[in-house]
């Protein structure tokens, strides 16, 4: 494995931070985006279930530690809708950062990235209507085989009409612009206005912080992957698959719809991965020895830098993406 270099943490100055914060403000949009279904995992009543009371040794079993679930239905065109919502969660997340200053379902990315991010968003809610009403049709037998597979488990109340199990599902999304007070608060009174500025700028800046962190880990794991796979170069790796190289030029093609901070050290390693993958190719790895060198030092470079801007680093927690929910 090649040597990493360590690299000292970046110092970023006041003025930087607001710069990030000016950049945030200006040059990014937020999305909310809100799925839902119908979940089929449901609790047992512990009056339905028959559990020993005693174990193997003769002692008490406390039942109200016992919790047993079962399952309403098994339906592969509901796991289509739950697949076809994982794709939808894992397009946005290549091309956005999670708000700090919101939910988790809200994102952030660059404005001049939103025309095609709601493109695609309009294109997949209505896509979802086709699985939807394929799981809408298969309903009735799957709820008349669920009577039979679950016996006296089965609760009639636990299967809405057709008609109300569609409301269940959603797939929505609105464009908002997070802003700082405005004069409006000022007319109200000028101290209140000062106040929630001077909190407003807080926020902001804890959010640059965030954000930076989001971007450096995630980089970071595709770099590593592939870092992994390449090993330190002198040998041809065995298991190097397109998909370790298609994680870091994807990283790489979509970073600047995510980099909302405007982070100019992140945009330096981005391009010099871009450098470093272009005209590569999985034939080209396994079978040049000085490529595979090459590519092992210009990574170990790479996730060096990285590492050092994760030092000493304040302990903060966001995604860059949304929650499984989306």
């Amino acid at each position: 494995m090649a040597k990493k270099a360590k690299a000292a943490a970046a110092v970023v100055t006041p003025a930087d931070l607001q710069k990030s914060v000016d950049n945030i403000k200006t040059n990014s949009i937020c999305v909310l985006i809100k799925t839902s279904r119908f979940t089929v995992r449901r609790t047992v009543k512990q009056d339905r279930v028959d559990v020993e009371s005693r174990d193997a040794k003769g002692a008490n079993i406390d039942q109200d530690l016992m919790t047993v679930a079962k399952d309403l239905l098994d339906s592969p065109e509901l796991r289509k809708i739950v697949t076809y919502d994982h794709v939808t969660k894992v397009w946005v997340k290549a091309r956005t950062v999670q708000s700090p200053l919101l939910r988790a379902s809200a994102y952030l990315l660059d404005v001049d990235a939103l025309p095609d991010m709601y493109e695609y968003l309009e294109a997949r809610k209505k896509g979802r209507g086709e699985p939807l009403q394929d799981f809408a049709a298969a309903y009735p037998a799957l709820v008349k085989a669920a009577k039979t597979r679950l016996g006296p488990l089965f609760d009639q109340g636990d299967y809405p009409p057709v008609a109300e199990l569609l409301k269940l599902f959603d797939f929505s999304f609105s464009v908002i612009e997070i802003v700082t007070p405005n004069d409006k608060l000022r007319t109200i009174s000028q101290a209140l206005f000062e106040k929630e500025k001077s909190k407003a700028e807080a926020v902001w800046q804890s959010a640059v912080g965030q954000i930076n962190d989001a971007l450096v880990e995630s980089m970071s794991e595709v770099v590593e992957h592939l870092g992994e796979r390449l090993g330190g170069g002198d040998e041809a790796p065995k298991r190097f698959r397109a998909s370790a190289l298609k994680k870091v030029t994807d990283f790489v093609e979509t970073f600047a719809q995510r980099n909302v901070t405007g982070n100019a050290q992140l945009n330096k390693l981005v391009a010099d991965a871009k450098a470093m993958l272009e005209g590569v190719d999985v034939k080209a790895v396994k079978k040049d020895g000085d490529l595979r060198k090459k590519l092992a030092s210009s990574i170990a470079g790479i996730k060096a830098s990285l590492d050092g801007m994760m030092e000493n680093r304040p302990s903060r927690a966001i995604s860059v993406g949304g929650d499984d929910a989306i």
